[in-house]
């Protein structure tokens, strides 16, 4: 099939060369038609996708095979180089003595702390101390106005002087009339005895017994009389002890040797019934510690037991804390118990309510395996370290392997391991974190042993659960 030819524009035709005049009958004859172009096979586009394809895949198959010699060098480069070798510290797995502590927040509390307030309402009329003062037991630290109890306090009392007074009187009233009478009863016998021998009439002796029964009479009503005045007296001191009581409570005194807190009342300060004057905190030699431990080593904490401790508080050193009392029940939320101990602070550095952290030792000491911490790695799927063998095809090499241990704690620099290592056993310490399982090592020089201290070192060492 031919393909069309475009036709000729007039603009090339006049862009040609110019040519002879044309005559008028040639000019009016029509122009003949081009010859038509070779039509171009389809075998030759195939064979040309064909070659182009053949070219990419030589190119590729040149490629990997080139890459694949290169890999093939490599590897018998690799098998005829010396295997590589890490360099590593080993260290000898050991043992130490160890007791387990726990690391405990307390509180601190003096033996005796209070807030006293007053327990009447009233003016004040008296501070009797400033803040932050050491007053002793019975010092009057608040007077509240007790004008009207005083008052009625002089009242009752001046009564009960006239009642003395008269009680006095009385009681002389009753001591004549006792005299009265005993010589009226004297008389009477002589009267009786001189009527028997005629000495004096029946008259005379009915006159002295009846002067007996008169004094008699009178002496009765006298002590009938002394008996009231004694009462009244006693009723009139019985009124002056409730408003003694009313004065007393209307003083505040110190209970105790304390250091008083914040002064907050003032003369003149109105207070209702009830308000807060001060707080006061016993000042003593020592100060209770209270903290609470899990219940797993409750039964270990008993009345009498001494607990070393150890705290930035504390002071430098091992301070000695003694169980004063376990609480009665476990919390319900944490399972954890109160206990409370006392210790020694004589200096008074420790005030009420201080916040301490203390490490205690919740066992006995005992022999535990113990590996340096650079020898110890720690990763996702657990504790490890590596073990140094001899190579199993050439003794005169070393081999790490790795082995997983299972920790308890630190004791300094070494860390606790339960499980995993026996004592004896050589490990990777320093430079561990590059090894791999089967890896060849060197072992750096050792380093210098440290010199032995000149005190003996303390046989427990403590750390932290």
């Amino acid at each position: 099939m031919t393909e069309p030819q475009p036709t000729s524009s007039a603009a090339s035709t006049s862009s040609a060369a110019p040519a002879a005049p044309m005559s008028a009958a040639a000019a009016a004859a029509p122009a003949a038609p081009l010859p038509p172009k070779a039509p171009m096979a389809r075998g030759s586009r195939f064979v040309g996708s064909l070659l182009i394809v053949g070219s990419l895949l030589l190119g590729v198959a040149a490629l990997a095979y080139w890459k694949y010699h290169s890999i093939q060098t490599a590897i018998a480069d690799a098998a005829n180089a010396p295997e590589q070798a890490e360099t590593v510290e080993a260290v000898t797995v050991s043992t130490t003595t160890w007791s387990p502590v726990s690391s405990l927040v307390g509180s601190v509390l003096s033996l005796q702390s209070i807030g006293l307030s007053n327990q009447l309402a009233g003016s004040v009329t008296k501070v009797g101390f400033t803040s932050g003062e050491v007053v002793e037991a019975g010092r009057v630290l608040l007077e509240l106005d007790a004008s009207a109890e005083r008052a009625n306090i002089a009242a009752a009392e001046a009564a009960a002087v006239a009642g003395d007074r008269a009680i006095d009187a009385t009681k002389a009233q009753v001591r004549a009339l006792e005299a009265d009478l005993q010589l009226a009863q004297s008389n009477q016998a002589r009267f009786q005895q001189a009527v028997t021998v005629g000495g004096v009439s029946q008259q005379d002796a009915d006159r002295a017994r009846t002067e007996v029964t008169r004094t008699q009479a009178q002496l009765d009503a006298i002590s009938a009389q002394l008996i009231q005045d004694q009462a009244n007296l006693a009723l009139l001191r019985a009124q002056v002890v409730p408003w003694q009581v009313m004065l007393d409570k209307k003083t505040v005194r110190a209970p105790f040797r304390a250091r008083v807190g914040i002064r907050s009342v003032y003369p003149g300060q109105y207070l209702m019934e009830g308000t807060q004057v001060a707080t006061l905190t016993s000042v003593d030699d020592k100060v209770y510690v209270d903290f609470l431990i899990p219940q797993s080593v409750a039964a270990q904490a008993v009345p009498g037991m001494k607990i070393p401790a150890t705290g930035s508080v504390l002071g430098p050193g091992t301070n000695i804390l003694t169980v004063e009392a376990v609480d009665a029940q476990v919390d319900n939320r944490s399972r954890n118990i109160r206990v409370r101990t006392s210790i020694a602070d004589p200096a008074g550095r420790l005030r009420p309510g201080m916040f301490i952290e203390i490490s205690v030792p919740v066992a006995l000491p005992r022999q535990v395996v113990v590996v340096p911490t650079a020898a110890l790695r720690r990763a996702a799927y657990g504790d490890h370290v590596f073990t140094i063998k001899p190579d199993p095809k050439d003794a005169s090499k070393l081999r790490v392997h790795q082995r997983m241990v299972k920790t308890a704690g630190s004791v300094g620099e070494m860390v606790i391991v339960t499980e995993g290592v026996e004592p004896g056993e050589r490990i990777a310490g320093s430079g561990a974190f590059k090894l791999r399982e089967g890896l060849l090592i060197n072992l750096a020089p050792a380093p210098p042993a440290p010199a032995a201290p000149s005190t003996p070192a303390a046989q427990t060492e403590q750390s932290k659960l």
